[in-house]
């Protein structure tokens, strides 16, 4: 087989899709040194970019997954599906400094080790009478979300975990845990950890097809970039098996098909807004709407409030000098009008106003832009037949 050069570019991010007539021929890519702005030309897109973490606060992603995948995929025209469905990690430190961001494993809740509010209290107890051990994700995040909301939390904002008896041997089952602790200079003897959930894996993201190709033609998306594989509820430790499955099924996809000739590179290059001072202050403004209203106790009155301010932004005069802004804004907004829709409680969408699971919800939901005056259009799919998604 003749080997092909690929070239790499570094330092570069995808903020534009090229569409025409319903179908892709190329990106715009920014460079991050200089923000200075190239087309991309190419008869074939595969996003394998994925996650929404860093819309909030705080989340277990890295610093450059900053949610706008899903805005670009939106304004060209691809559909969205499952964007609601949010899995939080429960056991991530806030607290010491050293290790904040640490994701403690919930498997060590089997050994022993026990959750605890400000008043010392197993509050676990209170949702499932055999402890901590074994318990899924779901009733973690919410039982200790109850707690600090009730203000029984810990001083930085989540609870207690109690690994002093624990010992070395167990300790030593979780190398990269317990080394960053001990290399933190952390003494686990003599301080209880912080924890809490933040933001961890997105179940939701671009809706493909069985060859993993999107309603946009030659547009394809892998991994953590699409949606509709998980359902409510990702099975846990599956990310890295979906990536690397999806990769290799979309790459022969692809390989496979006669795709069309790349347009005539003399296109005008798609003109990027920046403004850093916009930036600083919509943002962080955006990410504290999101942390108020996409948590893990939704509700209606609250996301409608939200959904409003997100709107407010987005209309705004001087959102329009920075596209960035405008694409996290607009990520936030998709989100939470998926989560005002969905009227009830499955897996990781918990309603606080609709708190059970509803037979007429055994869907997706799909969120498709409808026209160039940025309409959000919605519909249900149903889950009986897999082959609906398809």
């Amino acid at each position: 087989m003749k080997k092909k050069e690929v070239c790499i570019l570094e330092n570069r991010v995808c903020r534009n899709l090229l569409v025409r007539d319903g179908k892709i021929f190329g990106i715009t890519i920014e460079d991050l040194y200089d923000n200075s702005v190239q087309n991309i030309f190419a008869p074939v897109v595969v996003a394998a970019w994925g996650g929404i973490g860093n819309l909030f606060p705080d989340s277990t992603y890295p610093s450059d997954i900053d949610g706008t995948n899903l805005s670009i995929a939106y304004d060209a025209g691809a559909s969205l599906v499952d964007i609601e469905f949010i899995e939080f990690e429960p056991l991530v430190i806030k607290w010491p400094e050293e290790i904040k961001g640490l994701t403690c494993p919930t498997a060590i809740l089997g050994d022993g080790v026990h959750l605890l509010n400000n008043k010392n209290e197993q509050f676990i107890l209170k949702h499932r009478q055999k402890g901590e051990a074994g318990c899924k994700k779901t009733v973690l995040n919410k039982a200790i979300w109850q707690e600090i909301k009730e203000r029984k939390g810990s001083i930085h904002g989540g609870v207690y975990i109690d690994l002093k008896n624990i010992s070395m041997k167990t300790l030593n089952g979780y190398p990269w845990f317990y080394n960053t602790i001990i290399k933190a200079g952390v003494d686990l003897q003599k301080v209880f950890l912080e924890v809490a959930p933040v933001a961890h894996s997105h179940s939701g993201g671009i809706r493909v097809k069985e060859d993993y190709q999107t309603n946009v033609g030659g547009f394809y998306a892998v991994g953590e970039a699409m949606g509709g594989i998980h359902g409510a509820d990702r099975l846990a430790g599956n990310a890295a098996t979906q990536a690397l499955v999806s990769g290799i099924l979309g790459a022969e996809e692809i390989l496979g098909r006669e795709h069309w000739n790349i347009l005539n590179s003399n296109i005008k290059i798609h003109k990027i807004q920046r403004n850093k001072k916009v930036y600083k202050k919509v943002v962080p403004k955006v990410k504290n709407i999101v942390n108020k209203i996409i948590v893990i106790e939704r509700e209606e009155n609250a996301l409608i409030e939200g959904i409003k301010e997100l709107k407010q932004i987005l209309n705004s005069r001087e959102i329009s000098d920075d596209d960035y802004s405008k694409k996290i804004t607009l990520s936030s907004l998709l989100i939470a009008k998926s989560c005002l829709i969905r009227k009830e409680s499955r897996g990781n969408h918990f309603r606080i106003d609709y708190p059970n699971i509803e037979k007429n919800w055994q869907c997706s939901i799909e969120i498709k832009k409808l026209n160039e005056e940025d309409d959000i259009g919605w519909k249900k799919i149903l889950r009986n037949n897999i082959n609906n998604l398809v």
